[in-house]
């Protein structure tokens, strides 16, 4: 009979012999020296302190430490490194990192002052865990977070990055920065070969930066931006989830798509136009360029459009912020099936909604005329709802809806030419009607002289 180890003796020396291997490595700091024969983050001769395995580099748990220094270092991070720490920080400037056919994983970020903040050339792939500060981002690879939602902060004035920005496919976003608010910052998205920027942090544009749109389509269409200093697309157009800020951008010819509102108390500048495809935009600032609004969208605000307005079916059109006045220097069209609503909470100009279009209005879809508040309008007063220096409007038809007591109801005559509305008594035989009001007006309302005529 042949003997046998015991199984337990045989699981006994497998752990062992194994426990060298599963030992935790504790984590620790190395200083970046440069005393190696060359720049390469994965040689451990360019590095001071630190355990862990012999002739290792920064790894794992490890931080890494670039220290004052009194000249400029390039570091190389290559396929042959092990780039994986729990975090980067950079004492001085005049350091750049470039990443080739790797990636650097920064578990915990990348710590800098705006004056130290080291340039970045990414044509493998950055990883951030944390609050991330870089000089100038160029390369043609990636940015992504870890197991943190994480912001790059961008502070340099020549970023130009033609890779690809996202989130890490779960909960974790990435957001971005550009500047820090007080020193001159740019930088340049272009569209990545193997996909758009799908991060969908906060893009945070300062004052005195710029980000621009390098071409169509390489603005992050699912981040909120807010734009307190520039946002250039006049290389090409984009699309973003929603615009606040009281910024400029810089439009050209192209347009700016918004899906999801916000509002904006900036300048908009160029030919181009504003489309609102979803949620509500209030402009309290102001657009040389035009608007179109799509279907279940609004356009509000008391700024100014100096291009055409177009507010399709579905669309609504709400001047002010409860209330408030916007102003039209070109022309306005309301489609059928779009509403215009005015609100009114008090009878003085200022507290009821205003639109002033100066150039040739032509109504159409629904006029909604909504009491707020506890404000009861009396009978005989009256509301001028369309002003400006030719109030009133110069051809089409709404349908009225509106939510007053009963027995009021709205007089309408004085719409189409001076766009007054008054409150008078509700007839008996108009109780089933308020809301199904139908008025037409197919005169104009300008210097030409040309009939005018009304039905109700």
């Amino acid at each position: 009979m042949k003997a046998s180890l015991s199984p337990i003796f045989l699981g006994l020396a497998s752990l062992a012999l194994l426990s060298p291997l599963v030992t935790p490595v504790q984590a620790t700091d190395f200083t970046w020296t440069a005393l190696g024969i060359d720049r390469y983050w994965g040689d451990r001769d360019n590095w001071a302190g630190g355990t862990g395995f012999p002739g290792a580099s920064p790894f794992d748990n490890d931080t890494a430490l670039f220290p004052v220094r009194s000249q400029s270092y390039l570091v190389e991070i290559n396929n042959s490194s092990f780039p994986y720490v729990a975090g980067i920080t950079f004492a001085t400037p005049g350091y750049s990192l470039q990443i080739g056919a790797t990636t650097l994983h920064a578990n915990g970020g990348i710590t800098a002052t705006v004056a130290n903040a080291p340039d970045f050339e990414v044509n493998g792939g950055l990883v951030i865990g944390g609050p991330t500060m870089i000089r100038n981002l160029t390369g043609s690879g990636f940015i992504s977070t870890s197991l943190n939602s994480s912001t790059l902060t961008q502070v340099g004035p020549a970023g130009n990055f033609t890779g690809a920005i996202r989130d890490s496919g779960g909960d974790p976003t990435t957001a971005l920065t550009v500047g820090d608010g007080t020193q001159t910052a740019s930088l340049t998205l272009n569209p990545d070969s193997d996909g758009p920027n799908t991060y969908t942090g906060t893009t945070r544009v300062q004052t005195n930066a710029t980000l621009v749109n390098g071409a169509a389509g390489a603005l992050a269409a699912d981040s909120p931006h807010v734009i307190d200093g520039t946002l250039d697309l006049t290389a090409g157009s984009g699309t973003v989830k929603s615009l606040s800020g009281t910024g400029t951008v810089s439009l050209g010819a192209n347009t700016l798509t918004i899906t999801n509102g916000g509002t904006f108390a900036g300048t908009m500048t160029g030919t181009g136009t504003t489309i609102v495809s979803g949620g509500r935009f209030a402009l309290n600032g102001s657009t040389t360029g035009g608007a179109l609004v799509q279907s279940g969208a609004e356009l509000g605000g008391s700024g100014t459009l100096g291009g055409p307005v177009t507010v399709q079916s579905g669309g609504t059109l709400s001047p002010g912020n409860s209330p408030g006045q916007l102003t039209l220097l070109s022309d306005l069209t309301l489609n059928s099936g779009s509403s215009l609503e005015m609100e009114f909470d008090g009878t003085a100009p200022g507290l009821y909604d205003q639109l002033d279009v100066q150039g040739l209005f032509e109504a159409g879809g629904t006029l909604v005329l909504t009491i707020d508040g506890g404000f009861t309008p009396a009978i005989g007063e009256t509301f001028t709802i369309f002003n400006g220096a030719t109030p009133g409007f110069d051809s089409g038809s709404f349908a009225l809806s509106t939510n007053l007591p009963d027995g009021l109801a709205w007089d309408t005559s004085a719409l189409g030419s001076l766009g007054v509305v008054t409150v008078v008594p509700e007839p008996s035989t108009w109780a089933l009607l308020t809301t199904a009001l139908l008025f037409t007006w197919v005169w104009g309302r300008r210097s030409v002289s040309r009939d005018r005529s009304s039905t109700i």
